[in-house]
């Protein structure tokens, strides 16, 4: 007996086409996921499809001589929160039910885009979901031009099941990230550097007992408004050098406009050498990188000139 699948894809990008595409038939099972926040073992099947419908678009993007585009957890959760939200009110679209499309959706998650793009696609087969996606994105000329877009830079991949039914919602994001150096770098004095310093220092060792990133993070913010020095938190920098393409950074401090404070999971060393050639030339002070590992908080100064 035949079963009737639903693949229904859908684009957008900045010129602002929209297109619904239809239904087919099949033949199969489908096995019952149930949608984010009710199981948990329902996660990791869904997280795994995103991550195989991302490595097929880079495969795509490969064969046609295109850079990778780079996973971007912040555009990810946009794209999972407008899945979610269309599966949660049954509707199938770009415009969500107050009226915003992806640019505002973006904006709406701080997320500054000089490019972007969306592809939708919904379906009630889970096995086929992934390859399926990125066949049909492919045989759709406006799909397949956000997919190959050589504009684009980075993207994120949302996938939710519909608490009733069997309906899952994929939304794929394409974003190039705006040139943006928020705020404008200022020229620290050194005095001002070795003030910087020692309350990132204090508020290190106010968090040797329950030491995260997140606890330091706000210590180090309550500290800089302590001593009357204006921070921003979560900025991302973006800048064009001579010989190199644009690189991209975040800071998720910048204190007196000149000073960046960045948690590193990594090594410092290694990132060090990112920075550096990016912050330079922008105009920075100083730098931070903060790395706890080994049962060590490590934090070096690093001073830009």
């Amino acid at each position: 007996m035949k079963k009737r699948f639903r693949f229904i894809v859908c684009h957008i990008s900045r010129v602002g086409w929209i297109l619904a595409a239809a239904l087919i038939t099949a033949t199969g099972t489908v096995k019952a996921h149930p949608a984010y926040g009710n199981q948990d073992p329902a996660i990791g099947l869904l997280q795994s499809s995103e991550a195989v419908i991302y490595a097929r678009v880079n495969e795509e993007r490969a064969k046609h001589g295109l850079m990778k585009l780079e996973w971007a957890s912040d555009v990810a959760e946009v794209a999972h929160r407008h899945s979610e939200d269309m599966a949660v009110k049954e509707y199938f679209a770009h415009v969500n039910q107050e009226g915003e499309l992806l640019e505002t959706r973006l904006k709406n998650a701080g997320v500054v885009v000089a490019v972007s793009a969306e592809n939708l696609f919904k379906s009630n087969r889970f096995e086929e979901i992934a390859d399926e996606s990125v066949r049909r994105w492919m045989n759709s000329p406006e799909h397949r031009k956000n997919l190959l877009n050589p504009d684009v830079t980075d993207t994120g991949i949302g996938l939710y099941r519909a608490l009733e039914g069997n309906d899952y919602y994929i939304t794929q994001v394409f974003i190039k990230r705006a040139l943006k150096v928020t705020p404008a770098p200022s020229r620290l004095s050194p005095r001002e550097i070795d003030t910087i310093f020692e309350a990132i220092k204090t508020s290190i060792d106010q968090s040797r007992y329950d030491f995260n990133y997140s606890s330091v993070k706000q210590r180090i913010l309550k500290e800089l408004n302590r001593i009357g020095m204006p921070a921003e938190e979560n900025i991302y920098i973006e800048g064009l050098l001579k010989d190199i393409p644009v690189l991209g950074l975040t800071a998720d401090i910048i204190a007196g406009d000149g000073f960046i404070v960045k948690f590193s999971e990594g090594d410092p060393d290694t990132q060090l050498e990112l920075y550096s050639r990016l912050v330079h030339t922008q105009g920075y002070s100083a730098a931070v990188f903060i790395n706890a590992a080994d049962g060590e908080v490590r934090f070096p100064l690093i001073k830009i000139k």
